[in-house]
Order: structure tokens, then sequence, then C-alpha cells
């Protein structure tokens, strides 16, 4: 079982007409994530046995303070922001050629902005299957891509939530290239509710991409689709 704490100052995205939101909705959310980290932990202890089975739990918080905008020390924008992202899941190993994950977010703030970027109350993150041999796999359900550089394809790690796909992606190894080929559709984020997420048919990305590399030099080649 993992776990991951992150503590972190700087600037955060605000606004002169950011919404407020009741204390005691953000309370409620912190015990319900406190609620997560209870049943992770149980869930590790009954399960760590299990060679199959691997629970983990990640936590990050992250914690700023902004004032003085625009050099004015009186601004009424000033304010302390307050970020929780949890990560509760497993993964799953076979003996033969399957593997799955699952995995739960719950990704809260208070101050700043209420957007997909930075709240999510609690929904599926990750629920893919796999298959895969000595060449070639392919996974099938809700996850997460990231192609070459980040300014090309990127988790988004940075932000309060993780960006997450639905679709179909197969990877490959051949003559010392590393291919994948997918069709995905973007996950649309409700910041607000429980469990309504739901893929995006306007936002579909699908291609090839392809890289080969050696000790000293590396290339990549890719044919994207995006609209």
């Amino acid at each position: 079982m993992s776990y991951a704490l992150r503590l972190a100052t700087g600037p955060r995205s605000t606004g002169p007409n950011r919404p407020r939101r009741q204390r005691s909705v953000t309370v409620l959310l912190a015990l319900l994530g406190a609620v997560l980290i209870a049943v992770g932990w149980s869930t590790s202890a009954l399960l760590q046995d299990s060679e199959s089975w691997r629970p983990f739990l990640e936590l990050r918080e992250r914690f700023s303070y902004l004032n003085a905008f625009d050099f004015d020390a009186t601004s009424p924008d000033a304010d302390a922001l307050w970020a929780q992202r949890l990560h509760v899941g497993a993964d799953y190993e076979s003996e033969g050629p399957l593997s799955a994950r699952g995995v739960l977010v719950s990704a809260i703030n208070r101050g700043g902005q209420v957007n997909p970027v930075e709240r999510n109350n609690l929904d599926i993150q990750e629920a893919w299957l796999r298959y895969s041999n000595d060449n070639w796999s392919a996974k099938l359900g809700r996850q997460q891509l990231k192609l070459g550089s980040p300014r090309l394809v990127a988790l988004r790690l940075g932000t309060n939530v993780v960006r997450t796909w639905d679709g179909l992606r197969i990877s490959g190894n051949h003559s010392g290239w590393r291919w994948d080929l997918f069709g995905l559709q973007l996950v649309q984020v409700e910041p607000n509710g429980s469990f309504n997420d739901e893929s995006d048919s306007g936002r579909t990305l699908a291609g090839l991409y392809a890289t080969r590399g050696t000790a000293t030099l590396g290339a990549d080649f890719y044919y994207l689709y995006a609209r």
C-alpha cells in the first residue's frame, strides 16, 4: 500500500467574482475524505496477503494564501486557498494475461474557483481492464493518457483534478519501436454532485504514436485526430 502527501504553496487561479462555498459543505467533504482513507486502510489490511490485489491510497494537500492583488493591499480578493485530492483504488494482476485497475477520486477545495479543474466531489478516476502478452496489450475503459512532452497530451497533475479518458488503447513493441494506437473521449468532469462524470462525444482523440530511441538519440512520430 502506498501513500503520498504533498504540501505546497504558490499562486492559484482566482478571479474577482469567484463564488464562495458554504463551510458546512467543505467540512462534510473533508469528512468524506477521512472515511475513504479509513476504507482504503481497512481494505489493504484485508488484502495484504493477496498477491493478485494491490490496494493503494494517495493524498495531496495544498495550501496557499494570496493578497495584494494588483499591488492593492486592501483588495477584497485576498483569500486563503485549500485543495485536497484523494485517490483510493486497487490494482489486480492475474496469473494469466488479464489485469485491471479501479480508482475513486475526491477532489475538493475552499477558496478560489469551483470548476472542473479544481473540484470533483466523488467519482471514478480510473476503471479499466487490460489484456497483455509479450508483444502487445489492449486497455479498455476509463484511463489516464500521456504522450511525449506534456505540451502534447498531459495528465495535468498540477491541478486538483487529473484528466482522464474513456476508450480503447492498444500498445506494443516491434523491432525497437514502441507504438500506441488509441481512440478515446475526454471525461467531462462535473464539479458538483457525485458519480456524474461522463465522456464527451464532442471531444475525441484518436491516432497512432510511435517512439524509438537509443542511448543518445530518440525520435517520436505521431498522427493525431482531435475534435
